[in-house]
């Protein structure tokens, strides 16, 4: 297992992510992918909102994570961090960013009642500029902790992984 969370609006959204996703993750092993990582970072989300409620907490975090099982990767994604496998030297993008500015964001969030806007990035409510994160509790009715999954079996030649924030990906192509 590896992940890499990154936070907004301060660390402890990130620190508590790091340190309980790969506990939720375990408890769940017997579940498929999809619904192994669906379910920890709905857990997740659930247990950091509820110290947030009582701490007044607005932070959030993106996350993507990895877990290697049986020479089959699936990774998870909930935000604009994202992971690339080196398959034979070409960069083979496993997860998308999810930015308010991208339509499937946009379309779910105005449903809601949300606004996205631009001010030199797209943000939800002139805020945050992701769509998809753990946490964010005064933006929790339109920023969803649902990842994407996705599931790849491993072949000679996947060399490794990168997962990385926004901060590596707005500079570093994939390849």
């Amino acid at each position: 297992f590896f992940g890499v969370f990154d936070g907004h609006g301060g660390k402890r959204c990130a620190d508590f992510s790091a340190r309980n996703l790969p506990k939720l993750v375990s408890h769940n092993i017997d579940k498929t992918p999809r619904s192994l990582f669906q379910n920890a970072f709905e857990k997740l989300d659930d247990q950091f909102l509820s110290i947030a409620r009582s701490k007044s907490w607005n932070d959030g975090s993106t996350a993507v994570a990895a877990l290697l099982r049986d020479c089959t990767l699936t990774v998870a994604n909930a935000g604009d961090s994202k992971a690339v496998l080196s398959s034979k030297g070409q960069a083979v993008v496993m997860s998308r960013a999810h930015t308010p500015g991208h339509e499937e964001g946009k379309h779910r969030i105005e449903k809601k009642g949300g606004k996205v806007d631009f001010r030199r990035t797209w943000g939800v409510e002139a805020t945050r500029a992701v769509s998809r994160a753990i946490g964010n509790r005064s933006l929790k009715a339109f920023v969803t902790s649902e990842p994407d999954v996705t599931t790849k079996p491993l072949q000679k030649g996947d060399d490794f992984l990168v997962l990385g924030t926004d901060g590596l990906w707005d500079h570093v192509k994939p390849q």
